[in-house]
């Protein structure tokens, strides 16, 4: 009666690990470098189309100036 106790615990414990595994997509290394790729393009191109500036900016109409360092920019709305 112990062990067959001891058994059901033990298949309790370990079903769900199997049942993970089994499930698991596995995606080939060079399909993962083609969207990294792809990613990095398309990031590429979006930061591209930002006017980043960079010293004095005048706001308009608020009558205020910022001063943004060379270590930042300032993304116009």
């Amino acid at each position: 009666m112990k062990f067959s106790l001891a058994l059901t615990a033990c298949f309790m414990l370990l079903a769900p690990l199997s049942y993970a595994s089994a499930d698991e997509t596995v995606v080939p290394q060079d399909e993962t470098a083609q969207q990294q790729a792809e990613y990095a393009q398309w990031a590429g191109q979006i930061l591209a189309s930002l006017q980043k500036q960079q010293g004095k900016i005048a706001l308009p109409g608020t009558g205020a100036t910022l001063t943004i360092p060379d270590e930042f920019y300032f993304l116009s709305a």
